[in-house]
């Protein structure tokens, strides 16, 4: 037995030497290259084999000791070759990892899951993850099937929506949702991203632009080109080649919106601005409140009756010189009452009043006065145009033998205002004054 040992002994000595100098890729200084060191340590000046083997190791742990020298006492002539690699907390393969034994892998999609196979020397076991409902907008296969989204049509059917904008599932695939287009040819990043309801450069397709014409700009709407007409213009022909051709701030037919045609009640009429104004009203009428849209409503040739009179008070005919008056417009009937007021016993004295019309500018009234009654004509006066138009009345008071009969010589005068030619409501002017004793009688005795 001595005598072996000392046989194994020798032979170690006989190859230890020193080694070469120590290379960057030689972590042990052994003088075997690290890819293909088989020992990842070798103890300061063993000598080693082509892979880095301590020369005696015959049972391959990469030292040399009584393990060793019962293996050449065995008769061995080398060391123990490296085997494939087992889960048992030791380097089996001679590549100086232990256990690697590489990673299990189990379950798809959001289910997928990877485990050591060997943690100190324990085999390990996959267990996939839990399933979960399918989302069909996140892009991900959220109930481990093997599909996701739009491909899994079991759980995402037609309609349902995608991960990116405006897509949604159609057949197992995303597709652009109704109204939508990927116009710019990136759908896996930005989905459907042109209205193509809206967007007058991809009206109802990609790359369908629609034309531009005179006063318009160029618009889309549900998917069908169509026009966006300047401020005062409208297309009112409907027809889009000649664009918006009707000026609504001064077309008659068109006024402010195709179709709204200027027709005011007895007026002419203008388009001014886009609206229906009043140029002038017909003769007989007036735009009395001063709005446009209900034309001239005011009639001023409406033939009253009598019985419409406006009452002017009592002025004396036969002393002083009393004044009554008013303002109006229009054809109208006024009454004032001639008062007897002289005091004399022994004097008869005429009773007299003078009626004056001032009509407006631009306007033509005539002036029609009666005694008592709206029917006994006194007196008229039709001067034309806007010039004055006067009328006298007068009667003599009742006398006997020269002195007066004691009877009222008073009496209602009636006052015709007559349209001849008037289509402005500005008012004219009437005056009645008494005791002005001008002209001849008018009127019979009273």
């Amino acid at each position: 037995m001595m005598r072996s040992r000392l046989v194994y002994l020798l032979t170690i000595l006989v190859f230890v030497s020193s080694p070469d100098a120590v290379r960057a890729d030689d972590s042990d200084g052994d003088g075997v290259p690290d890819d293909v060191d088989v020992c990842c340590v070798t103890l300061p000046g063993a000598q080693v084999d082509a892979e880095g083997r301590p020369l005696g190791d015959f049972d391959g742990d990469c030292d040399v000791d009584l393990s060793d020298f019962g293996i050449f006492q065995a008769n061995l002539t080398g060391p123990l070759g490296c085997v494939p690699e087992i889960c048992d907390g030791l380097d089996n393969d001679c590549n100086c990892v232990i256990d690697d034994m590489g990673v299990l892998t189990c379950g798809v999609g959001e289910c997928h899951r990877e485990v050591p196979a060997c943690v100190g020397g324990v085999p390990q076991t996959c267990v996939p993850g839990v399933p979960l409902p399918e989302n069909c907008a996140d892009g991900l296969d959220n109930d481990c099937d093997g599909v996701a989204d739009c491909a899994d049509t079991a759980s995402c059917p037609n309609g349902s929506l995608c991960g990116v904008a405006n897509e949604v599932c159609a057949a197992g695939l995303c597709d652009c949702d109704t109204g939508y287009g990927d116009c710019d040819g990136n759908k896996q990043t930005n989905g459907c991203e042109t209205d193509l309801w809206n967007n007058a450069q991809h009206c109802g397709a990609c790359d369908s632009p629609c034309p531009g014409a005179p006063n318009a700009t160029a618009a889309c709407s549900e998917g069908v080109c169509g026009l966006v007409c300047d401020t005062g213009w409208g297309n009112c022909n409907g027809n889009a080649a000649d664009g918006c051709e009707t000026n609504l701030l001064t077309s008659m037919q068109h006024c402010g919106v195709c179709g709204n045609a200027c027709n005011l009640v007895n007026a002419f009429e203008t388009c001014l601005g886009g609206q229906c104004v009043v140029a002038a009203c017909e003769t007989g009428w007036c735009n009395q409140d001063g709005i446009d849209s209900n034309g001239c409503e005011y009639d001023l040739d409406v033939n009253p009756s009598c019985g419409s009179f406006t009452n002017l008070g009592t002025i004396r005919g036969d002393v002083g010189s009393d004044l009554t008056s008013n303002n109006a417009k229009g054809e109208r009937w006024f009454r004032v009452y001639v008062a007897e007021d002289d005091t004399s016993s022994f004097t008869c004295v005429d009773l007299s009043a003078t009626v004056t019309l001032t009509p407006p500018s631009g306007t033509d009234y005539d002036l029609r006065v009666y005694c008592d009654d709206c029917t006994t004509v006194a007196g008229s006066s039709a001067q034309g145009g806007s010039a004055v138009d006067t009328v006298h009345v007068r009667w003599d008071e009742e006398c006997m033998f020269g002195v007066p009969s004691g009877t009222d010589s008073g009496r209602y005068v009636y006052i015709l205002v007559e349209h001849y030619a008037a289509n402005v409501c500005n008012n004219y002017a009437l005056q009645v004054r008494g005791n002005t004793a001008t002209g001849s009688n008018t009127c019979s005795t009273k």
